[in-house]
């Protein structure tokens, strides 16, 4: 969150440009680490009118033994997952004039093909792997509508596998415009709105989740077929005559490894 800038920076300030009612208009906001009950906003004074681009500027002052490189680390592993979020939005992380990239931070990124189902609505669907965590946030489903606002999120079923398999799902489509996320439907009662009891998210959830079990198992033949790799290359020759090898592996203990590995496939 917003609060969070006070374990590298003494100050933040977020300057904002928003547009309402065909005009835009500006407003600040300074917080102090020492006082983050108190702050100030834009001074008491209501946002005054502005031709500036509409937009966010974060500035944080009087950074706490912190170098850049740490800063810039810091912030892809807090945003990385909102930033491709909001793509659409032109959402951007800019440190000293530089445009910060988490292209390293992806594994795989996938247009999934929901022709092929005829669903009745078109839907915009990006799988994104990621070679780290999300730290705070799970792996997720996130629900865009057709102006690029995200509607709701929720996570998905392949949270605490403890497989390292960390992914971001997001959806976009007219069909969540006037979508019930928070659905009080009877289950098969058919409501003014779309909820989750419709026949078609229902379908496309599902459609998804099968996605996601075939990546998932893809990704986790790909890690064992580099660890047993990495194996037999430590062990070498030396397996098939003493049973161990130069790294004290067993054979027994190569044996367990087989069989704890195969299981995932069957999960």
């Amino acid at each position: 969150g917003r609060l969070t800038f006070f374990s590298f920076a003494q100050m933040a300030r977020w300057d904002t440009v928003y547009e309402k009612g065909g005009k835009k208009y500006q407003y600040y906001i300074d917080m102090n680490k020492d006082s983050l009950n108190e702050y100030d906003d834009n001074g008491g004074k209501e946002p005054v009118e502005t031709s500036a681009s509409v937009g966010t500027k974060v500035t944080f002052t009087q950074l706490i033994t912190l170098s850049k490189d740490e800063i810039i680390d810091e912030i892809k592993n807090e945003f990385f997952w909102f930033i491709e979020l909001n793509k659409s939005n032109q959402y951007e992380i800019w440190v000293d004039d530089e445009l910060i990239s988490y292209e390293d931070i992806v594994m795989n990124r996938i247009e999934l093909d929901m022709k092929q189902f005829k669903l009745e609505h078109e839907y915009d669907v990006t799988f994104v792997q990621w070679n780290r965590s999300l730290g705070q946030e799970y792996s997720k489903f996130y629900f865009i509508d057709s102006n690029d606002k995200e509607r709701y999120k929720e996570a998905t079923r392949l949270n605490k596998k403890s497989d390292e398999f960390y992914h971001s799902i997001y959806i976009k489509s007219s069909f969540f415009d006037e979508f019930k996320f928070e659905n009080t439907e009877i289950e098969g009662q058919i409501g003014i709105f779309p909820n989750k009891n419709d026949p078609e998210f229902k379908v496309l959830i599902d459609v998804i989740n099968r996605y996601l079990v075939k990546f998932r198992k893809n990704y986790l033949k790909a890690a064992i077929f580099f660890s047993l790799t990495l194996i037999l290359k430590l062990c070498g020759p030396l397996m098939r005559t003493s049973g161990c090898c130069k790294n004290g592996i067993s054979s027994a203990s190569l044996n367990l490894y087989f069989k704890n590995t195969s299981r995932v496939f069957h999960e």
